[in-house]
């Protein structure tokens, strides 16, 4: 103002470059104007504190809610470490952010876990790491003058740029471009992690090195808007650039700005970045963070897209490499004594049921360990056990433990479903009993000492070693497409004759023979029967071959199943039983007529199929074709040279099958059958009522004689039944006795019980029923009350390690707010007082000098929500 109040006004022409420097500026000052007005306008949309002041004073006679007992919940989304082809001040921003929380990520995450081993008393080797603290000292250092007690420590990089954007202020941006980067250079050329090349220069970051081009370093870093275009921006048009530049902070602004040039220069960008990293850092030290890494698959945003080169350079520059070293080499699992023992305790036997084991939860995860070592021998190595916790070192021995732990269960829900089947079809089984007591009652049958008061299950599988055998059976049953319902499974014994010419002569060899009586003989089968079929499979054991270390030693082979014999249950047309005491029984099949010629109805043309259906190989001279008996397509003699009886088609002597075929096809032809089995009676009983409820209430006929002439196959030599007339009779015996020539078979068996003995025989049953559920009630009580004071003990554990902690984290949020205090302070007297030493010299100047607050930050969240409160105030 000129003298005698006159207002004078200049007119300062600008280049080009100060132009564009000066239109930037003010485009980033609305920007960051109109960011400020949307973050608030959402603080104050969620602000709770404020929902709750409102329901104390609308709602005060009921209890509302409390800010401190509320759990928050803060998401953090910044853009992760950027590095381009051309990298400015923008990248070097983001990139210090991202350096700044990656120390952090290595002091809560890396070093808090080498301090829980060291906590839990573990043995352990420190995990080396690379701590970019050197990095950050170089990009955000502050000077503090070389002392006989400490090291000079250099400026940082953002306090190089903000001297030199201070001290040329009026001067070109180019020129402040190249002699920031001649400052920075000489400060920094023997830092490790600097380097300068031509007009860039370079920092080697945790993530990998970035090329920073210095040009528009200072016209960018230079965060003051002069009066003029402020005044500018009051009198625009638009309502909302009045509203986010009022008058009064206009005036607020100029008086700050005549202090400014008493004091210190406005505040720079630079400045800015750090003050407000420095108290997301704060923020986030009290809290507990959990860390996010976000990949982009490409750069097109298409599904389903996956650049392998953008990924990888996402993956180097985002340090997942490092993390991943650092934490594959400590120790993959670690948990709670309490919660492994919960999960796992099923994997050894002294600790489960709940009952039997009594001991500490530590005590528990140590039987655990040593049941699953025995499955798993380098858990021993692997696993350690702390104070509180137990440690895994390795991913794929937690996962071998889970996977040892899903066995288990699954060898218990076998045998739950067999209980529970037992139990819910328990008054099914006892009505069939009863019906098939009074039917012998009926017709005078004596029963067997074992038959009398048997329950009935209907699947007998359930030992160890059996799984084989299960899944052999579904894929027998998913061969033909039937349904996988089994409604009894048992082992039984086959009548059969001596070998014909066309049959296997090595039966005999191979099966388990248990009579043989020179024309018969019996072999192991096994019966299953389903909702449909009735399948007979053979069990084969073949020879043992030389090998191990001696010659004479015998490797013997897993035994073979292999389908003998299919048949719907409604080509069943009557059970033969004995009235004696013997656990034959008769399933009559009428037998199928021969076949004139084979069925080929299914067969594919040769023409139409080139190539192997099964090998994909091609087809020419020394590749035939052959047609698969059984299924009609077309394969190469690799996979179809193998030989088999398909009776049901009407090939009755060997013919060519595919090798998936082997074992699958019934080879056998229908015709009565003679078995064997102590559960004669509950297989006669599901047969029945299966049949009853599959034919829509057809019964089928239940009949006892002594003398029976069994209906064998038209192919005699393919018959596997007893062609000679069968009788039974009763004998002064202990067990079964076959006797016969090629006339007759003598079946002898062992004189029954009295009616008497079955009666006393239920009612003791009875009472041992009556004492096992009183024990296992006994037994529900005992576990019940050891769960509740487990229950209570561990609450009382948790509730002392939650104090523990929370006094430990509140420890070290006193003594972080200590430190910096002073730390704070000490810096402030050293600036200080160098600045009254040399004001006359060109110094480093320290950013966070007295008198230079939060506030000066201009357009700041605290200064702007304040503002933003008195102009809704003035409105309303």
């Amino acid at each position: 103002m000129a003298p005698g109040g006159k207002i004078e006004r200049y007119q300062v022409p600008q280049n080009p470059s100060q132009a564009c420097a000066r239109r930037d500026s003010l485009a980033k000052i609305i920007y960051g104007r109109i960011f400020d007005f949307l973050v608030e306008r959402i603080n104050h949309a969620l602000d709770l504190q404020r929902r709750v002041d409102e329901m104390e004073t609308t709602n005060a006679s009921h209890r509302t809610l409390n800010m401190d007992e509320m759990p928050k919940l803060g998401i953090l989304d910044i853009y992760g470490f950027e590095v381009f082809d051309q990298n400015g001040f923008e990248q070097f921003c983001i990139n210090y952010v991202n350096e700044k929380l990656q120390q952090l990520f290595i002091e809560l995450t890396l070093r808090s876990e080498q301090d829980e081993y060291a906590r839990e008393g573990i043995e352990w080797t420190p995990i080396p790491f690379f701590n970019n603290k050197v990095v950050c000292d170089l990009m955000d250092a502050n000077y503090i003058k070389q002392t006989r007690q400490a090291v000079a420590q250099s400026p940082g990089i953002f306090l190089v740029l903000d001297d030199t954007v201070k001290t040329m202020h009026s001067q070109e941006g180019e020129a402040i471009d190249k002699t920031f980067l001649d400052k920075v250079t000489s400060t920094h050329q023997n830092h490790p992690h600097f380097a300068k090349r031509g007009r860039d220069f370079g920092i080697r970051h945790y993530a990998g090195t970035v090329q920073y081009q210095t040009q528009g370093f200072g016209d960018t870093n230079k965060g003051a808007v002069s009066p003029e275009l402020y005044s500018m921006l009051q009198k625009s048009k638009n309502k909302l650039i009045r509203y986010l530049f009022p008058a009064s902070d206009m005036e607020e602004e100029e008086k700050r700005s005549s202090n400014r040039r008493k004091q210190m220069a406005a505040p720079t960008a630079g400045s800015k970045i750090r003050t407000q990293c420095e108290a997301l850092i704060q923020t986030l030290m009290e809290c507990s963070p959990h860390y996010v890494r976000c990949l982009k698959s490409n750069d097109q945003k298409q599904a389903n897209r996956f650049d392998d080169g953008r990924v990888l350079h996402q993956i180097q520059y985002l340090g997942l490499l490092e993390n991943l070293r650092v934490r594959r080499s400590g120790f993959a699992y670690r948990g709670e004594y309490g919660r492994f023992l919960d999960r796992f305790r099923i994997i050894s036997s002294q600790t489960y049921p709940d009952h039997v084991f009594t001991g500490s939860d530590k005590k528990g995860t140590q039987l655990i360990l040593r049941s699953a070592a025995e499955g798993i021998p380098k858990l021993k190595e692997e696993a350690q056990f702390g104070k509180t916790m137990v440690f895994i070192r390795t991913p794929e021995t937690l996962f071998a433990i889970e996977k040892l732990r899903e066995e288990v269960i699954g060898r218990y829900a076998r045998k739950i479903q067999h209980t529970w089947r037992s139990y819910f079809g328990q008054r099914y089984f006892l009505k069939l009993n009863h019906d098939i007591s009074k039917l012998y009652e009926a017709n005078g049958k004596l029963r067997q000492r074992v038959s009398i008061c048997r329950p009935f299950h209907g699947k007998y599988l359930l030992k160890e070693n059996t799984d084989e055998i299960h899944s052999r059976i579904s894929e027998i049953m998913r061969f033909y497409g039937d349904s996988e319902k089994i409604i009894f499974v048992d082992f039984v014994d086959k009548i059969m004759p001596r070998a014909g010419p066309r049959n296997n002569t090595k039966d005999i060899e191979l099966t388990k023979g248990f009579w043989d009586c020179g024309s018969v003989y019996s072999a192991s089968r096994l019966l299953v029967l389903s909702d449909q079929y009735l399948y007979v499979i053979e069990e084969t054991i073949p020879s043992s071959v030389e090998g191990g270390d001696s010659r004479n030693e015998k490797v013997p082979k897993s035994p073979m199943y292999r389908l003998r014999q299919r048949a719907h249950i409604t080509m069943i047309e009557g059970i033969l039983l004995s009235t004696y005491a013997d656990p034959c029984f008769i399933l009559q099949i009428q037998p199928e007529p021969l076949l004139k010629e084979p069925i080929r109805n299914n067969w594919l043309e040769d023409r139409s199929v080139l190539n192997c259906m099964d090998t994909g190989k091609k087809f020419g001279l020394f590749n035939r074709r052959h047609h698969c008996r059984f299924t009609g397509k077309i394969y190469c003699d690799e996979v179809c040279k193998r030989v088999e009886v398909i009776p049901s088609l009407g090939y009755y002597t060997p013919v060519r099958v595919h090798d998936s075929c082997i074992g699958n096809i019934s080879t056998e032809m229908l015709e009565d059958q003679l078995f064997l089995s102590e559960k004669k009676s509950e297989i006669v009983s599901l047969l029945a009522d299966t049949i009853r409820l599959l034919g829509d209430g057809k019964t089928i006929p239940v009949q006892f004689e002594n003398s029976v002439q069994l209906r064998t196959a038209s192919d005699k030599e393919l018959s596997r039944s007893p062609q000679q007339k069968i009788i039974f009779s009763t004998a002064a015996c202990d067990e079964l006795k076959l006797t016969g020539d090629q006339n007759s078979l003598q079946i002898y068996a062992p004189t029954g019980v009295p009616k008497e003995y079955s009666v006393n025989r239920r009612k003791r049953a009875k009472a041992r029923r009556q004492r096992s559920e009183a024990t296992r009630e006994e037994e529900r009580a005992q576990r019940a009350q050891r769960r509740v004071q487990l229950e209570q003990e561990r609450e009382h554990d948790r509730i002392e390690r939650i104090k523990l902690r929370k006094a430990k984290k509140q420890a070290d949020k006193d003594a972080r707010m200590r430190a910096a205090r002073s730390s704070d302070t000490n810096a402030s007297l050293l600036v200080q007082s160098e600045s009254n030493k040399m004001r006359s010299s060109r110094n480093y100047t320290n950013t966070n000098t007295p008198g230079f607050t939060q506030q000066d930050s201009g357009g700041m969240g605290s200064e702007l929500a304040a503002i933003l409160a008195r102009r809704r105030g003035n409105v309303e």
